[in-house]
């Protein structure tokens, strides 16, 4: 069975096709002002260099931010159940992730099946979160999978809080 992955979130675009459950295309682009444009050519990209047409992907699915996007989907999982199914999959350990992307961030709870259990997803704009992540490794000159490994090696470990949260707390 041939099938087709594609989150269309706020900055970028990702398409990963399998043939039975082994990767045989992937392929990611800006998402620029065009999303739909840009799932299509980014689509038909990732086919062709898999050597495969529209006609043998058995099912499409969408998630992200812009999965409406994706006209020709046979269906959409919602950006948490795509997270929790993707991070339980490779790391079968985890039970919370953190998802930062270019326009929210979120915490999701998962059970060891991978099931969403409760998440949180930040109630202010986060617009440009992801970019800033993304600039802050370039200015660290340090890939953001690094600081993973980095933050394990901390020995002293430090609250992080908005300065909103500080204000109203009185500490301003």
């Amino acid at each position: 069975m041939i099938v087709a992955g594609i989150d269309v979130g706020g900055k970028n675009v990702h398409i990963v096709i399998k043939k039975d459950g082994k990767i045989v295309g992937k392929g990611a682009a800006p998402a620029g002002m065009k999303k739909a444009e840009t799932v299509e050519q980014l689509y038909n990209e990732v086919l062709k260099k898999a050597g495969l047409t529209r006609k043998d992907v058995e099912r499409v699915v969408a998630t992200g931010s812009a999965a409406k996007k994706v006209a020709f989907a046979n269906g959409a999982i919602p950006d948490a159940t795509a997270d929790a199914r993707g991070v339980i999959k490779l790391i079968p350990t985890a039970r919370t992730i953190i998802d930062v992307g270019g326009e929210e961030g979120r915490a999701i709870k998962v059970s060891p099946e991978g099931k969403v259990l409760d998440f949180a997803i930040n109630e202010k704009c986060a617009a440009g979160t992801g970019t800033f992540i993304d600039t802050m490794a370039r200015a660290l000159e340090m890939p953001v999978e690094r600081w993973f490994r980095q933050s394990d090696q901390c020995l002293d470990r430090h609250e992080f809080r908005s300065g909103e949260d500080r204000f109203e707390s009185g500490e301003y």
